[in-house]
């Protein structure tokens, strides 16, 4: 299930829960790819990341392209590195 925050040239995000009481935030969406309560699956692309000064989604203090994660359990913010793939 996907939540869509589009405030324009303001920080993008969407959030995505996940089972077990997970959640993660992405931020500095340039692009949505997917819509409010869509359901989506591991794999899917969600959104494009953007964070360029002056760019939709980068917000107001931004210094430069990139994506924003935050991950949680149970709406407490968790370290997401354990989680993650390690390649």
């Amino acid at each position: 299930m996907v939540k869509v925050s589009d405030k324009g040239m303001g920080f993008n995000s969407l959030v995505i829960k996940h089972a077990g009481g997970y959640a993660t935030l992405y931020g500095h969406v340039s692009k949505f790819l997917v819509s409010e309560g869509q359901t989506v699956h591991a794999g899917d692309p969600v959104a494009l990341s953007g964070g360029t000064p002056g760019t939709a989604g980068a917000g107001m203090m931004t210094t430069g392209p990139h994506l924003h994660l935050a991950m949680y359990k149970d709406g407490e913010v968790v370290d997401p590195l354990p989680l993650l793939p390690q390649n």
